[in-house]
């Protein structure tokens, strides 16, 4: 093989290494600025759903909500329709 083979060779590696200590050093001042566990966390925030959806009775008696399993109002004791 060919001293130029090598060349090339060592050329293109260190083309490889410089590309990817530039990316690393892009994502570690990124990090610096915003940390990944923030950028996670408000991705979570924006996109996940945290409340829960409750359904509710109202009693005709009182006007109380109750959850939708009482078979009786928590408020007066009445019978849920």
């Amino acid at each position: 093989m060919s001293e130029d083979f090598f060349t090339n060779i060592s050329t293109q590696i260190w083309g490889i290494a410089s590309v990817l200590i530039t990316l690393g050093f892009a994502i570690w001042i990124v990090n610096f600025i915003f940390p990944i566990v923030d950028m996670i966390s408000w991705v979570t925030r924006c996109f996940v759903r945290k409340e829960k959806i409750v359904v509710v009775v109202k009693c005709s008696s009182c006007s109380t909500n109750n959850p939708q399993k009482n078979k009786f109002c928590s408020e007066c004791g009445k019978e849920l329709g």
